[in-house]
């Protein structure tokens, strides 16, 4: 979305965030995190709603159109909410450091993520299980993704330049 305001931070004031989402699904929504806090915002940053969480996030995701289900990758697996960003539960991956979270836009229950330590991910069932799909990138850390054009099974990742997959193996 185009943003006409100058500024987001009425009610972040002094907060470093180090991840800021519009909800394209619902109009006026914005998650922000900063510092063990998610912010929700619901009337395009006028005023922010603070949830305390235990966990950092890098990247929020909006799969398919269920304006309630938020998904947040972090330092310590996949989390989800139902509720719009309100509460989280954790859905996946215990431990490992996500650094990506992409929703298919086209197909609500596929997601791809990246993570530390050899790290390239695909799900079918929105978070739940996941598969490898590092085949043609060296056993390291995965870094930002983002669909390439207008069909989202093309991938692109920046490792050691940059890399495009077709969902399943990668090519420099």
């Amino acid at each position: 979305p185009v943003c006409e305001r100058e500024s987001y931070a009425q009610g972040l004031a002094g907060g470093q965030v180090g991840e800021f989402r519009f909800d394209t699904r619902t109009p006026g929504r914005v998650l922000a995190y900063g510092s063990g806090t998610i912010y929700r915002s619901e009337d395009d940053g006028e005023t922010w709603r603070v949830v305390d969480v235990d966990f950092s996030v890098s990247r929020f995701a909006f799969p398919g159109s269920d304006d309630s289900l938020v998904l947040a990758a972090t330092g310590d697996g996949l989390y989800a909410s139902e509720d719009g960003g309100l509460s989280w539960e954790r859905r996946s991956l215990a431990g490992l450091s996500m650094r990506a979270l992409l929703a298919h836009p086209g197909n609500p229950l596929r997601l791809y993520a990246t993570s530390r330590r050899g790290g390239w991910h695909r799900s079918t069932d929105q978070g739940f299980t996941w598969t490898s799909i590092r085949q043609g990138l060296p056993y390291a850390d995965g870094y930002d993704l983002a669909a390439l054009g207008e069909d989202p099974n093309h991938l692109a990742t920046t490792f050691q330049g940059l890399n495009a997959s077709n969902g399943t193996a990668w090519a420099n």
